[in-house]
């Protein structure tokens, strides 16, 4: 037998960062290995994030899903976790041709006060530009899909 409907879900734990292209700016260079580091947030309950590194806390455990772009890059950017060198699996986003956004989407577990970044994962810098100043270069949204204490 069907039971009752449960009480209507709540998105509780979310997050939204970017950086922009600054006229007269020829971009944010990436050296490897280092963080993304976005200028602006649009919200963050439940997590902290923290511009000096680039890092997102993640105050609770559980399942999350981020979503993130990078804008100019010729090389592969991922996810990393506790200020690992090592990507996460399945969350590097590689382009070959320049001038191109990338995207990426991945669900992952985490544990409370894991801490999260966008990562250049190649042996080289890479610089992230758009042609259009005050134009999204790095964006990265994050969902709390289920977490607990």
């Amino acid at each position: 037998p069907v039971g009752k409907n449960g009480a209507p879900g709540e998105l509780s734990i979310f997050g939204s960062f970017y950086s922009v292209q600054i006229e007269g700016s020829s971009g944010m260079e990436i050296m490897p290995h280092q963080s993304v580091l976005f200028a602006h947030t649009s919200a963050a309950n439940g997590m902290k994030y923290d511009m000096s590194t680039g890092e997102i806390t993640l105050t609770k455990a559980g399942w999350y899903e981020v979503t993130y772009t990078v804008k100019g890059p010729t090389g592969p950017f991922g996810l990393s976790l506790n200020h690992s060198d090592t990507p996460i699996g399945g969350s590097v986003c590689d382009s070959s041709a320049a001038n191109h956004q990338v995207t990426a989407t991945l669900i992952f577990q985490a544990k409370a006060k894991d801490r999260l970044r966008l990562i250049n994962v190649d042996k080289t810098p890479h610089l992230l530009f758009s042609a259009v100043p005050g134009s999204a270069i790095a964006t990265m949204t994050i969902k709390g899909l289920s977490t607990g204490s």
